[in-house]
């Protein structure tokens, strides 16, 4: 979203991988009204899409494995193994059933199935329309390819069905195609002469002391390595080992290439994955052209894109596969502590993208930081997202009312992606927000953060002049 307040007063919205941006110039003696945009609402990398096999089809009814789903609709389940019972709790509605019940008490009143529970492979199976009966749900059962799909506001589950009598699909049964690729095409990825399983010592023997030390949605912790934010590097370390790697400059091949755009990254990589499988649930990758996911030997390698730069290779993400696989689902577990250290490592790649651009680093600023943390936490705790509260208090606003004078200022927002690496990002491929961020008028940054009940971060990036 980008706003200004100048000779020509203007709004416009930009909507990137559910990342919504508000940008406003204000010259600090000028005064005009503000316009509103309607913003344009499109598929986003935000939105979550997982897919769980072993759905079955009984006498043409399609049934849904209760564990693998419930948990993926982020439902609270147990059983009571005296009395053979499970119940799940989710938003308010509890139900509980025993296996092979045709009727399941929901909230004390008894709902009558469209097919018995179902036991097999030591799950019970429970009809798809239960739940858009029960939960807040839209269910879709595409019978002519035998999935079902389940719509739970920005999540998208999906539940591959096999019919009575054969075999259900197992993940990973039909490679896909980058893991058909030729072996070489998985190689080993370099930041700097540092690779994934390097030791701390081979790499405090290599750059010394990190200049800072963050921890990662994943709990491994980053360790920053840069001069003054030239030649930046992101080292993830977790019990004395590297497990992640992540820069905006140099990074290489083992032969000694470093592919310098989209075309010779596809080369090198070979085609890029469609999902992430962590167990039995499928988190699938939004169709982009800003980054690719490829599936290396190693580990999940990011390559993001510059969109305005003739897709040059911006920057690379190498997460160790065990790493990426222990996370559970997109966003990791929301705290304050995670919070700090997201609004830290959205300080650093900001600094590390200017500072590549040819800009001067921004300087830390505690009161600005304090603002834009308090603007996330109202949007994460009351469910919003917008520049301006549901009282309508405006950035302006809640800088005047914390004493903030500026010449410059400006605020971006972002939601629903996995990381502040990836908001960072994102912002970049969007041109009103790529040129507040690489402004040369800007003299400091404040970066808050904070998690909605669903974990789904929420920053806020503001730019000051005094």
């Amino acid at each position: 979203m980008r706003h200004r307040r100048a000779a020509t007063p203007g709004f416009s919205i930009f909507f990137f991988f559910a990342v919504i941006v508000f940008v406003f110039w204000f010259p600090f003696d000028e005064v005009s009204d503000v316009r509103e945009q309607e913003p344009e609402l499109t598929t986003t990398m935000g939105s979550e899409d997982v897919t769980i096999d072993g759905g079955l089809i009984l006498d043409d009814v399609p049934m849904v494995p209760f564990h693998d789903t419930m948990t993926e609709l982020e439902a609270e389940l147990t059983w009571n193994e005296e009395e053979n019972l499970y119940t799940a709790e989710r938003e308010g509605v509890i139900f509980q059933f025993a296996p092979e019940d045709e009727e399941i008490n929901v909230n004390g009143d008894y709902v009558e199935l469209e097919k018995p529970v179902y036991s097999a492979d030591e799950d019970q199976y429970l009809p798809l329309s239960f739940l858009e009966q029960t939960l807040d749900v839209d269910t879709d059962f595409q019978e002519g390819q035998d999935r079902a799909v389940i719509h739970d506001g920005r999540k998208e589950v999906t539940v591959m069905m096999s019919r009575a009598g054969s075999d259900a699909p197992e993940l990973g049964e039909a490679p896909s195609e980058h893991e058909q690729e030729p072996e070489e095409e998985r190689e080993v990825i370099e930041v700097n002469g540092v690779a994934i399983g390097d030791s701390a010592e081979d790499v405090e023997a290599l750059f010394g002391e990190p200049e800072r030390v963050m921890e990662s949605h994943y709990g491994f912790d980053w360790h920053s390595y840069h001069e003054g934010y030239d030649n930046f590097r992101l080292i993830g370390m977790e019990d004395g080992e590297v497990t992640a790697l992540y820069s905006n400059t140099e990074w290489q091949l083992p032969d000694g290439s470093m592919p310098a755009d989209e075309t010779e990254a596809r080369e090198a990589l070979g085609e890029p994955a469609a999902y992430i499988t962590k167990g039995n649930t499928r988190y699938s990758q939004a169709e982009s052209d800003e980054f690719d996911l490829f599936e290396t030997e190693e580990g999940y390698l990011t390559v993001f894109y510059d969109v305005h730069q003739n897709m040059e290779v911006a920057a690379i993400q190498l997460i160790e596969t065990e790493t990426e696989q222990s996370l559970d689902g997109y966003y990791g577990e929301g705290s304050e502590a995670a919070a700090e250290e997201a609004s830290a490592l959205m300080f650093e790649v900001v600094n590390a993208d200017r500072v590549e651009h040819g800009l001067d680093p921004l300087d830390w600023n505690d009161e600005v930081a304090e603002v834009a943390k308090a603007h996330s936490s109202d949007m994460a705790e009351r469910n919003y997202f917008a520049h301006e509260s549901p009282e309508g208090q405006s950035p302006f606003n809640r800088m005047r009312e914390a004493g903030l004078n500026y010449s410059r200022a400006g605020e971006n927002l972002a939601s629903g992606q996995a990381s502040a690496i990836f908001a960072q990002q994102g912002l970049m491929n969007s041109m009103g927000h790529r040129e507040n961020l690489l402004s040369p008028d800007f003299e400091q940054l404040g970066v808050g953060a904070d998690y909605g009940e669903d974990d789904r971060p929420f920053f806020t990036q503001k730019f000051h002049t005094p």
